[in-house]
């Protein structure tokens, strides 16, 4: 603080009303006003409501991002802040012909709203977009589905096609609400496929399906390829230890030489998010990466996991190396890449050019010659001519 106040001057309730201004609740995250006094949401609420009355008053020691104060922390006022991060639609407020009813609340995997995701990430870089959370769920009692509503704010910075792309549109819905605000809900018929939202394991379920495909939608579109460190991915799949190419198609803009997989991507922690050729992020694919046990000084990694677009699909024995990024190096890269495919290629035309029907097919000699020239081509006809003379 520019002009510092003792502990007991800071930390008491009237300060902090008047820092936070009218409607301040404490145990409202959506009224505070004040810069975060702690790395995590729920961590900030239990601060705002372990501050006493009276400055000193407090039975235990609270620590802040802005130093520590005697307050009113328990186990009470931690389980109450868990509680209290999100906030979400209520039967009374959604515009629906029949109206929906509360049917349950459970403790279920769920995502912030982006204005939390902003403010918290200043802080603390790991703080990602999920989060578990109780989660009150609802039936609409016109379609008969089960809703999972997200935070209520959660649509009032994002446009909701944004956030449903490639999402089966079975499975969610906008509702509006009374005063015109939108929500966005996940729909079943099966109430069992809500409660395993979030499992990694449930491949088959359509609402788990669908909320991974809004996450990553949401992830997309919070994170920001240029304030992330920008780096060259390579990818090795041993076999026996020995190289063998990555299977599956690559996606657009990726390249490869001799089986080696390489790409431009941004690091998110130890996520590496593909950058696309004009310069946004795809967070559809991605690799994470541990750094080897046998050679902490390596800069070889083992890939914990690809998703997307069917490469990398086996994630054992991976080797991926991660490399500084300059426009130089990714030239020389892209160079060597280009020149490589044209040499696997002009060796691959060598060999068809000797297909015949006879049993045993022609020589490399008379392919060579019969094919146009290219600096491979070239160099074995000069060699084979040689061996012959």
């Amino acid at each position: 603080m520019s002009n510092p106040l003792s502990n007991k001057e800071f930390f008491n309730s009237s300060h902090f009303f008047e820092l936070n201004g009218p409607g301040y609740k404490p145990s409202d995250i959506r009224t505070y006003k004040m810069q975060p006094l702690a790395n995590t949401p729920a961590a900030d609420v239990e601060v705002h409501l372990s501050v006493p009355n009276e400055g000193g008053r407090g039975r235990t020691l609270v620590r802040t991002n802005l130093g520590n104060f005697s307050g009113d922390q328990s186990i009470q006022t931690e389980e109450k802040a868990s509680r209290s991060v999100l906030h979400f639609p209520t039967p009374t407020i959604i515009d629906t012909p029949k109206g929906i009813v509360k049917t349950d609340s459970i403790k279920l995997v769920t995502l912030y709203p982006s204005w939390i995701v902003t403010r918290y990430s200043q802080n603390d870089k790991r703080l990602g977009v999920t989060t578990h959370h109780p989660v009150p769920l609802f039936l609409d009692k016109k379609t008969k589905q089960f809703l999972y509503f997200f935070d209520e704010s959660f649509l009032d910075e994002i446009d909701p096609k944004e956030l449903t792309q490639n999402v089966d549109r079975k499975h969610w819905s906008v509702y509006k609400g009374k005063d015109g605000r939108k929500h966005l809900a996940l729909t079943t018929y099966n109430f069992t496929d809500i409660l395993n939202i979030g499992d990694s394991r449930d491949e088959e379920n359509p609402v788990n399906l669908a909320f991974k495909g809004v996450r990553a939608n949401y992830k997309r579109l919070m994170i920001d390829a240029q304030s992330l460190e920008k780096v060259i991915v390579a990818q090795y799949q041993f076999d026996s230890r020995q190289p063998r190419p990555i299977e599956g198609a690559m996606p657009d803009g990726d390249n490869r030489i001799l089986g080696l997989h390489f790409f431009k991507a941004a690091r998110h922690e130890n996520t590496y998010y593909r950058i696309t050729e004009d310069g946004s992020l795809d967070t559809r694919v991605s690799v994470s990466v541990t750094r080897s046990s046998d050679d902490k000084d390596s800069m070889i990694g083992r890939n914990q996991g690809a998703i997307g677009r069917n490469w990398a699909q086996n994630s054992e024995n991976v080797v991926t190396v991660v490399l500084p990024f300059t426009d130089q190096d990714w030239d020389h890269l892209v160079h060597l890449s280009q020149a490589l495919s044209q040499l696997q290629n002009d060796l691959w035309s060598l060999f068809k050019g000797c297909e015949s029907n006879e049993a045993i097919d022609r020589s490399l000699g008379e392919s060579a010659k019969a094919l146009p020239s290219s600096r491979l081509l070239n160099v074995l006809s000069e060699g084979i001519d040689g061996d012959q003379g």
